[in-house]
């Protein structure tokens, strides 16, 4: 079997395109690639963001990349395309949220009962939609993936 192409490679290449590699051939290949992409200058993973959740950010890039150290980056995996993470009116909501809610996350609503501000959400898309019974589905996850439905 042949090993890819490090050139045309990229991390999904080893989450897919490795068949017939046993689970330690393909650790190997897969470090090898990692020292490719350091030798490159290429390696991006766990670069330090220093700006926060925005639509531009800075980052503290490694040794490799110091020349453009502190550079500003789209940046396009934070769902904060907009900005509103960094609006105030969304902080101070946040922050009335904590005051009121805590931190904690609740079970499904079908064991802990359902909190007020689901109804709220509710309700609100339900008017949004012009529809009668939305249902909203609360995960312990970003709000930005919350599936809502309605009928």
């Amino acid at each position: 079997m042949n090993r890819p192409d490090f050139n045309k490679s990229h991390m999904g290449t080893f989450a897919v395109n490795m068949q017939g590699y046993g689970m330690y051939e393909r650790a190997e290949i897969f470090s090898d690639y990692i020292a490719h992409q350091h030798e490159r200058g290429l390696w991006n993973y766990r670069n330090v963001c220093i700006s926060g959740c925005r639509p531009e950010v800075e980052l503290d890039l490694p040794d490799t990349l110091r020349h453009i150290k502190h550079k500003t980056f789209v940046a396009t995996v934070f769902n904060d395309y907009l900005g509103f993470s960094q609006h105030p009116a969304v902080k101070a909501a946040a922050i009335a949220a904590i005051d009121r809610y805590g931190v904690g996350v609740t079970a499904s609503p079908a064991i802990g009962g359902q909190m007020d501000f689901h109804r709220e959400i509710e309700q609100a898309t339900a008017a949004f939609l012009d529809r009668k019974v939305p249902f909203c589905l609360p995960r312990a996850i970003r709000p930005t993936a919350l599936p809502c439905a309605h009928w």
